[in-house]
């Protein structure tokens, strides 16, 4: 399985949650191609500044109530992209940040497998997917930042760190 398909198959199941969510006003894409996608594919309702992940960040403190990002973690060993993202949210905004998953079960690969081939992309999945972290890699990222709450969930073979500020 091509990881750009895979890819695309979890970024649409990420971008649904977000049409789903919409409370978000004001919104960061981090990520390049994954904002692309967002933005092309599912036409989100919401206002959404791209950055690639070349790109600097914005300097003005508190201007988003939302960040998206695929693939921060791991990222700057010391966590300034994360310290970054803190700065840059308003009070009580979030900070979702996915990526690929190290470890997934035989069974969340068995049912990604079925996905992709449903959508008439291919084969099987080569494991492990690009860029893919262990649960202690995103939990010692995401401990080591300034946000006051977050939640680390596993989807299989993508998680998804939900930090909020």
């Amino acid at each position: 399985m091509k990881a750009s398909g895979i890819k695309e198959l979890v970024w649409e199941e990420i971008g649904n949650d977000l049409l789903k969510d919409g409370s978000a006003k004001k919104c960061l894409c981090w990520g390049g191609n994954f904002c692309d996608y967002l933005k092309r594919k599912l036409n989100l309702s919401l206002e959404i500044k791209l950055f690639r992940k070349d790109s600097p960040l914005p300097s003005r403190a508190g201007s988003y109530d939302l960040i998206i990002a695929w693939e921060v973690i791991p990222g700057d060993d010391d966590g300034t992209r994360l310290d970054s993202f803190y700065r840059l949210l308003k009070k009580g905004g979030e900070a979702r940040v996915y990526g690929f998953y190290l470890h997934p079960t035989a069974d969340d690969v068995v049912f990604w497998e079925r996905k992709y081939r449903q959508a008439s992309r291919g084969d099987s999945m080569d494991l492990p997917l690009p860029g893919a972290v262990s649960l202690t890699e995103i939990t010692a990222q995401v401990g080591s930042t300034p946000f006051e709450h977050y939640v680390i969930r596993k989807h299989g073979i993508y998680y998804q760190a939900l930090l909020i500020k």
